[in-house]
């Protein structure tokens, strides 16, 4: 199914290198990876200017 799996794996590769719990981000339902990377990218935006580029979008 479209969105389960390998479609977050970016997601979930994003917040273990920046630090998140392996155990809070591994195993979590899509919803809950999106909501972490939300919050992650809203407190860091919180604290000086923020640039996210997304590459290969086409792929998505």
């Amino acid at each position: 199914h479209y969105g389960e799996g390998i479609t977050y794996f970016p997601l979930v590769e994003t917040l273990l290198q920046l630090g998140v719990e392996p155990d809070t981000v591994i195993g979590s339902t899509p919803a809950d990876t999106q909501l972490m990377f939300r919050r992650l990218l809203e407190r860091e935006a919180a604290e000086q200017p923020l640039i996210v580029l997304f590459d290969d979008l086409h792929w998505a």
